[in-house]
């Protein structure tokens, strides 16, 4: 298979892929963590009522709170002061069956598709991984249903997931 797909990296979807990546690393652990901060003030209540206890439970919660706000905040400006710097917000890939080329004003990247370990599908784009942190965004507006079906494939063929 041979395709092109041109996306432009707006600030918009510079933030909405990173609030999608730092959901999806961080969403059950913040809801294990919250939920054992429940059971622990509840524990609290039934033992002794005592208060110091809530009071500490809830500032550890409201202290995780700020912490995920934060990371996502850097995050976003990191990514939208980066791509600040390039002329041209437009990538291309190119999709072959040997793998993913990514082209944009700055550089070219020849990927093999074992590169890529998993896909996160959304229903406005998909994150396609190269490593824990490195995602390739991929709008459904420029993502057509045989190309979104292609890489999938190629990515499961070569060890990766689709989530």
């Amino acid at each position: 298979m041979q395709a092109e797909l041109t996306v432009e990296m707006t600030d918009k979807l510079i933030k909405a892929s990173v609030r999608k990546c730092l959901r999806g690393w961080w969403w059950w652990g913040s809801l294990i963590i919250l939920l054992c901060l429940f059971l622990l003030y509840v524990y609290s209540q039934i033992v002794s009522g005592d208060t110091w206890f809530v009071g500490f439970c809830t500032a550890i919660g409201l202290s995780l709170f700020v912490y995920l706000l934060y990371q996502y905040y850097r995050a976003a400006r990191e990514s939208i002061s980066s791509w600040a710097k390039v002329e041209n917000r437009l990538v291309l890939y190119r999709v072959t069956d040997e793998g993913l080329q990514i082209k944009n004003s700055l550089t070219c990247s020849d990927c093999k598709w074992s590169a890529f370990d998993r896909i996160w599908k959304f229903h406005d784009m998909w994150l396609l991984f190269h490593g824990r942190t490195v995602f390739w965004v991929f709008p459904n507006t420029v993502l057509n249903e045989e190309i979104g079906d292609f890489i999938a494939k190629k990515v499961i063929e070569n060890g990766g997931r689709v989530l």
